[in-house]
């Protein structure tokens, strides 16, 4: 048999039970299901399906689609739950380092207008971001991808109605609109999914197919008349290829693409198996799958921030204990949150009958997350501000001169910049706009140094390039020469010979080559510098031996070039890796530069393209500055005073200024040769 429409479906609480075990199971204990992420598409199908019947029958049974009647039990249903999350997170906010305050206050802002995915688009192609640690609301990117289709979908379904053939034929006009956008949105996840993982990954876009396979079990009901052997099928087949899916997809999977098939199909199966008697309603109306279907969306807003703060509080990844611990406590949140927030506001007539006081507690809600966002930020200004005006002077600060020239200083004097300073302590470069972006093509070019001097030296590379701007600007400067910087996220500058099966990242350094090659080439210069992460390109390999020596050849490639034009090549080794994260590392009360330190021979990159085309080139240059960077054994956060990394592997701009002499003497006979 199957529940009459718009009637409690106990199957569906079942589901939506899989839905937010997997992806907490996921979450506490990735290696036991890796793909556990699948959930959330459980979740979207569910969506699809519910929303899209209620509106069909609201139409049918009205004469219209309600689309104020639909936001006001959305706003009762979700926002009130959501807030209180939103404003815990904010409440515990001094549990995280504070150096994560500021970007955990712009997630709360991001979630509670319901944009936190296309936000978290931004981040997946902002090269800067790529080492945050994870923030206790990047999972609200569903709630954000499902609040968008719900308040576009009414509406487009509510001018679909006024079409004369839908009054005639709703369930065909709305059929077709259902269908037409799932396949668009079903080719779009497939060609960008590919190309931009991250964006493909968070965007509205690529998952609309997966509420619009819902929305089209809901509007073609000629399913509901299969023999019972059918739908008995159907339940098992589709509980197991959502659990096929958890358990076999990795977060090396292309998702969502095509991939997202298996789950989110597995979920309309299950839809169609409805109350058969022997199939998997059996075990779906089951206690234990009601009640944790009854506390799902409690339990996906609060188990993640659990997991986050657990971590902070404890100081170690999860275990078994630990995880059961989180497990429980979660689930106690989530049944608190169910029967004392989200039931409450579901009364009828709560709190009270107008629909202008639904709308009124809606924006009651947000205004109360984003004050709290903003009692953050303010927080993150004082703080800030807190010795952010302190000189760096060198007998107090010398940096890498402590190691260079054996300087005394007074370790007494605190560390600048502080940790929260250090992760904006980066090259004017980055204000100045010419590194181009992961996906950006866009050649510019930024000039320091004496911009009027004869000799002009050339800084090309990625954004391990950029941060050596700093020192070079103090050489030139001291030369009078011109400095002229060329760069862009994640690409190297070389002769790139791969033209196909690349990703929009990829591709787009491809052509930025291409463009910036030209450049330097037209600019004729005295010296060019190269820099480079040794990972921009050699994951494009299977072994990254074997990518580090394939890069290495389309650099030397192009030195060549170069230096038939009468350029001198010079080519610094990469930075040494940290770990932990430095600034989140000493934040931490009682944190100590050598408690924060890794070991130099875990921290120095284990093949560098750079390093490979050096000695595969005599004509260039190759500049090691670990030894000013690093100690015999233990690369420290703090060297001289002042801290050295911004992020894992990006020195800060401060510290960068403290190499110049070093460097200088490192490059002194290619300089005294042009010079000649």
């Amino acid at each position: 048999m199957t529940a009459r429409a718009g009637g409690f479906r106990p199957e569906i609480q079942g589901l939506r039970a899989i839905a937010v075990l997997v992806v907490l199971v996921f979450h506490v204990w990735p290696t036991a299901l890796p793909g556990g992420y699948v959930g959330v598409d459980v979740f979207f199908v569910i969506s699809g399906y519910l929303i899209t019947g209620l509106l069909l029958r609201d139409a049918e049974r009205n004469g219209r689609v309600s689309v104020l009647d639909f936001y006001v039990k959305r706003i009762k249903r979700l926002l009130p739950a959501a807030t209180l999350v939103l404003v815990a997170v904010a409440t515990c906010i001094s549990v995280l380092p504070v150096v994560r305050w500021q970007g955990t206050a712009h997630e709360i802002i991001a979630s509670a207008l319901y944009f936190e995915n296309w936000w978290l688009v931004a981040n997946s192609v902002d090269y800067l971001a790529l080492e945050s640690a994870p923030s206790p609301l990047q999972h609200y990117w569903s709630l954000s991808v499902e609040e968008q289709y719900y308040i576009v979908w009414p509406l487009l379904l509510a001018m679909a109605w006024w079409l004369p053939a839908a009054r005639n034929r709703p369930r065909l006009v709305f059929g077709a609109l259902v269908v037409g956008i799932g396949l668009l949105s079903l080719l779009h996840s497939i060609h960008v999914t590919a190309k931009s993982p991250g964006f493909g990954y968070f965007a509205t876009t690529t998952r609309a197919w997966e509420l619009a396979i819902g929305g089209a079990l809901a509007v073609f009901t000629r399913w509901q008349g299969l023999p019972e052997r059918a739908k008995l099928a159907a339940g098992y087949l589709g509980i197991a290829a959502i659990v096929l899916a958890a358990a076999t997809f990795d977060t090396s999977t292309v998702f969502p693409g095509y991939h997202a098939a298996l789950p989110t199909v597995g979920a309309a199966l299950v839809l169609v198996s409805g109350q058969s008697r022997w199939g998997a309603y059996a075990l779906l109306k089951t206690r234990p799958f009601q009640y944790f279907g009854d506390i799902s969306y409690s339990l996906y807003l609060w188990h993640w921030p659990v997991v986050i703060f657990y971590q902070e509080i404890s100081g170690r990844d999860l275990g078994i204990i630990d995880g059961v611990i989180v497990v429980a406590v979660s689930t106690a949140f989530a049944h608190q949150s169910k029967y004392l927030v989200e039931d409450r506001f579901r009364e009828p007539g709560f709190p009270s009958p107008k629909r202008l006081a639904a709308f009124a507690l809606a924006a009651a809600c947000i205004a109360w997350s984003v004050a709290s966002a903003l009692f953050v930020l303010n927080q993150v200004r004082l703080r800030t501000e807190t010795g952010a005006g302190a000189a760096v002077e060198e007998a107090t600060h010398p940096g890498a001169m402590a190691i260079f020239a054996g300087v005394l200083y007074d370790p007494s004097v605190p560390f600048l910049p502080q940790p929260l300073q250090a992760t904006k302590d980066q090259s004017l470069a980055y204000r100045d706009g010419c590194i181009a972006s992961l996906t950006d093509p866009e050649v510019r070019e930024c000039r320091y140094g004496n911009k009027a001097g004869e000799r002009h030296m050339v800084i090309v590379g990625d954004s391990h390039a950029v941060h050596w701007i700093p020192a070079f600007d103090v050489i030139a400067q001291r030369r009078g020469w011109r400095l002229t910087a060329i760069t862009k996220s994640a690409c190297p500058m070389a002769r790139i010979g791969l033209d196909a099966g690349l990703t929009d990242q990829m591709q787009s350094c491809i052509d930025w080559n291409r463009g910036a090659i030209e450049q330097v080439i037209a600019h004729a210069p005295d010296v060019v510098v190269f820099a480079h992460s040794w990972g921009s390109l050699t994951n494009l390999h299977e072994g990254r031996a074997e990518g580090a020596r394939q890069v290495a050849g389309w650099i030397t490639a192009l030195w060549q070039d170069l230096e038939r034009g009468g350029a001198s090549v010079i080519a610094i080794r990469d930075t040494p890796r940290m770990k932990p994260l430095p600034t989140e590392c000493m934040a931490a009360a009682g944190a100590t530069s050598v408690g924060c330190a890794h070991p130099r021979n875990a921290a120095i990159p284990p093949v560098d393209p750079l390093v490979i085309a050096a000695e595969n080139h005599p004509g260039a240059l190759l500049v090691d500055m670990t030894d000013y960077i690093c100690g015999a054994e233990l690369c420290e956060p703090v060297v001289g005073n002042v801290f050295v990394w911004r992020d894992t592997h990006h020195l800060t701009a401060t510290y960068a200024q403290t190499l110049a002499i070093p460097l200088e003497e490192k490059i002194e006979r290619i300089l005294k040769a042009v010079e000649r």
